[in-house]
């Protein structure tokens, strides 16, 4: 973890010498903080050092690649002065945050995750970050991510192994994993990741928090280092889905209060063929409890079928492949990074990732611009019509699936492979296989938890609306928040 040090004669902003390695307060959700700061019962700088104090106390989980304490404290400062001024103030006012990153913050490093990178500082903010800063949010530091937010574990072999907020020797999912694990760490209430086949939900649900991806262009993903512009979308990652309305609110532009969506009368369709045999026993049998408890609290569970999902969604994979080496060169070159699509390849670290790059983007086979134009322009409408026809001959509400087969695995060097159910496949094919499908589509998802293993690990459940109906999914998963428990939090 690279550290921006604060030199002894800096601000103190209310810094608690002597207690650095003291265990921090509970830190609240992203509406109590911003609660308690405009109701005066903490303050920002109190917000910001206990979240110095629990990223030091959480250093194992390599969840950040760079913190900003210099500049933290002097943002608390002055938020604490407006305050005391009495100034008008945002509605994230004085509340630490933290960024994936492969999001550009002005002044702040940016690596992708990745060696190449490093040393480049951003000269400007992302439009997301700058939304979130306008509103008075406070970026603590950057978050570390699978490597060029290309895999579903976290294992980052530049930067460290993302490793899960309930057990360290467990990895966080990916490509948003340290976003996971510090959100669920209780490092800071809330951070942005990036989702193109489910790097939000997956950490957001291995870690026991929340995620949201939004209908891809919902939010501006400007100043995004790129997987697939077709498909990327920056997403939220908190611990309740108050929180990310909020933040869908600040990002998207939209106005007007989510009010839970009670799950009575709801009509959920479960397709168990396409999302529900190949998962472990541990998944199996939560997802079954939330289904029962839906069930009582008045809501339809529809089972339903998705006839050949999984083989139109594979057809539109060019789309991602022939994108990630066209938007990555375009990238580097706009933000005037002084690296080349050749040297950022020749420098990736991880395996898993330097093996897709050669195999499937920068090879002599990647996908011609004809075999994309017709991915893009034909399969990907067959798949859209798909889903569509499914939500719409059975009146759906959403759509409901358990986000990952498996809870997190240990962290195991490589990870290239993994065993679920007896069945081995590629640990990214294994983790995106229930998000893949309807992101390739571009649907809205949220996730939400809603039990431990009994190992004690975070089961997520997935539920997917139709485009443009982030709103409505997210009173739905407000309503379906109420009905399971609150995760305990993790030990520290």
């Amino acid at each position: 973890m690279k550290l921006i040090l604060q030199p002894a004669a800096a601000i103190a902003c209310l810094a608690l010498a002597g207690v650095a390695h003291a265990q921090p307060a509970p830190m609240p959700t992203l509406l109590e903080a911003a609660t308690a700061i405009r109701e005066h019962t903490t303050t920002s700088c109190e917000l910001v050092e206990r979240s110095l104090r629990a990223a030091d106390l959480h250093q194992d989980l390599h969840a950040f690649i760079t913190i900003d304490r210099i500049g933290a404290r002097r943002a608390c400062a002055e938020a604490d002065r407006a305050v005391a001024h009495g100034r008008k103030l945002g509605r994230l006012h004085g509340v630490p945050i933290a960024i994936k990153d492969n999001i550009l913050v002005k002044g702040l490093p940016f690596t992708g995750g990745t060696r190449a990178l490093q040393g480049y500082v951003a000269a400007q903010d992302a439009p997301a970050v700058a939304r979130l800063r306008a509103e008075g949010a406070i970026v603590i530091g950057k978050l570390n991510l699978h490597e060029l937010a290309f895999g579903a574990t976290g294992n980052n072999f530049a930067y460290g192994a993302v490793g899960n907020a309930y057990d360290p020797s467990r990895f966080a999912g990916g490509s948003s994993g340290g976003s996971g694990a510090a959100v669920g760490a209780r490092i800071v209430p809330a951070a942005l990741g990036t989702d193109t086949g489910g790097s939000v939900r997956i950490p957001a649900a291995l870690n026991g928090i929340v995620g949201l991806r939004p209908t891809a262009g919902r939010y501006s993903g400007e100043g995004v280092l790129p997987v697939s512009t077709a498909r990327d979308t920056i997403g939220p990652l908190a611990r309740s889905v108050a929180d990310l309305a909020l933040l869908d609110e600040i990002l998207s532009g939209s106005r007007g209060e989510v009010q839970p969506r009670p799950p009575a009368g709801l009509r959920l369709g479960v397709a168990r063929a396409a999302f529900y045999d190949n998962a472990d026993e541990a998944t199996r049998r939560a997802f079954d409890a939330a289904l029962d408890k839906l069930k009582g609290a008045g809501a339809q569970i529809v089972e339903i079928e998705i006839p050949q999902l999984r083989e139109v969604a594979a057809r539109v994979a060019p789309v991602t492949d022939y994108e990630a080496r066209v938007g990555i060169a375009a990238f580097l070159a706009k933000y005037k990074t002084g690296v080349s699509l050749d040297r950022l390849v020749a420098d990736i670290a991880s395996p898993d990732v330097a093996a897709g790059f050669r195999n499937r983007i920068v090879s002599a086979s990647a996908p011609t611009r004809e075999a994309y134009e017709t991915a893009l322009k034909v399969e990907r409408p067959k798949l859209q019509a798909l889903l569509r026809g499914a939500f719409e001959s059975n009146r759906l509400d959403a759509l409901l699936y358990p986000v990952t087969l498996a809870p997190a695995l240990p962290i195991r060097g490589t990870e290239m492979s993994v065993t679920i159910n007896g069945r081995t496949t590629s640990t990214l094919a294994a983790y995106i296989a229930n998000t893949g499908p309807t992101s390739t589509a571009v649907l809205p998802g949220v996730t939400v938890p809603i039990a431990l293993s009994d190992e004690g690990l975070p089961i997520g459940l997935a539920i997917d609306g139709l485009w443009n109906s982030d709103r409505a999914l997210l009173a739905i998963a407000m309503g379906m928040e109420t009905i399971f428990p609150a995760l305990p939090a993790p030990k520290q």
